[in-house]
């Protein structure tokens, strides 16, 4: 098991469902924390990770923040107290920023 001070670790990943986000959620399960997968992509039929700690998954779209505190809220009704936060997830667009859009801009 994994522990931050005195508490079991509860890891929320954004963009958990591939690359940088997926393997951090894996390693931090394999190591024993419980971790919390936070996608917009994320399906409930996507496999668990194979890994000793438990990987939750969750279609959630981080850019929806008026959502956050009641998810947050709703995990710590279950049981899952977050107690570290991996902030991966990002979208990517290429090409000078001065040629994007303002709200576009805003989710890079």
């Amino acid at each position: 098991m994994v522990s931050a001070g005195d508490h079991e670790l509860v890891a929320v990943v954004t963009g958990g469902a591939s690359g940088i986000g997926r393997a951090t959620a894996g390693l931090l399960a394999a190591r024993g924390a419980t971790v919390i997968s936070l996608d917009h992509t994320h399906r409930p039929d996507d496999p668990s990770e194979p890994a000793a700690g438990k990987v939750a998954r969750i279609a959630f779209d981080v850019r929806e923040w008026n959502n956050l505190t009641p998810l947050l809220d709703d995990l710590e009704s279950r049981g899952f107290s977050a107690t570290a936060l991996v902030n991966n997830a990002a979208i990517l667009d290429l090409g000078p920023a001065i040629d994007l859009e303002v709200d576009r801009l805003r989710l890079v």
